[in-house]
């Protein structure tokens, strides 16, 4: 009698387990299919996204940049969108520069349907970005006079390696550079004069260019003396 109540006991134990099991093996095939799905679900919103975005010229031996969303200069008829990559978390963006791996600027003109890029191709780093605002004691809203862009070798780290300090006007159509070998920029600024006054680092010294605001051509270099400490 024992022995009976035992193997019914065990079977009941054996039939519960079974149970369990059962329930254990269908809650993980439900979850490797669901996350099968949102792979392939994921997949193919990208796809479909690709298939219609616009094609960039030349972009097809770089499938990993993207082109962002476009925002309006205000006081112009020129739109602007950066052409960027993932950060891949070893590059630290100056002030006023982009979140990611920024490779170019796109500038379209609505008044002429034109558009252009500022740099030529995606083989620098855009580190440093700012609009130079004019110099104006005028209460009415004016647009920015110019860009000013630091640009590294994309093998280069941008904390340490030295780059190009180019200059162009709001469609990108005219851009100069005016200074090469420099670290960091720390500010650039519209003068009364009507000059831009660019601050940066050079050859571990401070330097203080000046641009024409017109033909963006260097009027003046000079290096900033900094007092010894006492």
């Amino acid at each position: 009698m024992t022995m009976n109540r035992s193997s019914r006991f065990f079977r009941q134990v054996w039939r519960v387990n079974g149970l369990l099991i059962l329930v254990a093996a269908a809650a993980a095939t439900f979850a490797v299919c669901a996350l099968v799905w949102s792979e392939l679900e994921s997949n193919m919103r990208r796809q479909s996204t690709e298939a219609v975005a616009p094609v960039i010229p030349g972009k097809q031996a770089s499938p990993e940049l993207h082109l962002g969303g476009f925002s309006a200069i205000d006081g112009t008829s020129l739109y602007r969108a950066t052409l960027s990559v993932a950060d891949r978390g070893d590059s630290k963006m100056s002030s006023s520069s982009y979140s990611s791996e920024t490779r170019n600027i796109l500038v379209v003109d609505s008044a002429t349907a034109t558009s252009h890029w500022l740099l030529p191709t995606d083989k620098e780093l855009i580190v440093y970005n700012q609009d130079v605002l004019p110099e104006s004691k005028d209460a009415h809203f004016q647009p920015p006079i110019a860009t000013v862009v630091l640009v590294k070798s994309l093998s280069s780290s941008p904390e340490v390696e030295e780059g190009r300090i180019l200059v162009s006007d709001l469609s990108a159509t005219d851009v100069q550079e005016v200074a090469s070998g420099v670290r960091e920029v720390h500010g650039a600024s519209h003068t009364s004069a009507g000059q831009i006054a660019l601050l940066f680092e050079q050859k571990r010294t401070f330097h203080i260019a000046m641009v024409d605001a017109n033909t963006r051509k260097v009027t003046s270099d000079r290096v900033v003396n900094v007092p010894a400490l006492k």
